[in-house]
């Protein structure tokens, strides 16, 4: 699992598609490192969805649509990763 933060909810679902499909799970931590590297960027390539807890970030998977990593920026400006599913709108 590449280092930063995770809520149980998306460690829970890494495991998973981990044990189940390494070439998705390589595929979702290669979206994962670019959101620690450079939130900002990834930001401007993510969709903005309201939760009741904030703002959560929708970022793609590009290769493996509609798989997507959700997550939010800390008080401390430090990314977060919610839950990675697969989401279509």
């Amino acid at each position: 699992m590449t280092e930063g933060s995770y809520s149980a909810v998306a460690s829970g679902q890494l495991d998973r598609i981990e044990a189940g499909d390494s070439r998705l799970a390589d595929d979702i931590y290669e979206v994962i490192e670019e959101i620690f590297a450079v939130p900002g960027q990834a930001r401007a390539f993510s969709q903005v969805i309201q939760t009741q807890e904030g703002p959560r970030f929708r970022t793609v998977v590009p290769s493996r649509r509609p798989m997507s990593v959700f997550w939010s920026m800390s008080a401390e400006d430090e990314p977060r990763i919610e839950a990675v599913f697969p989401y279509s709108r």
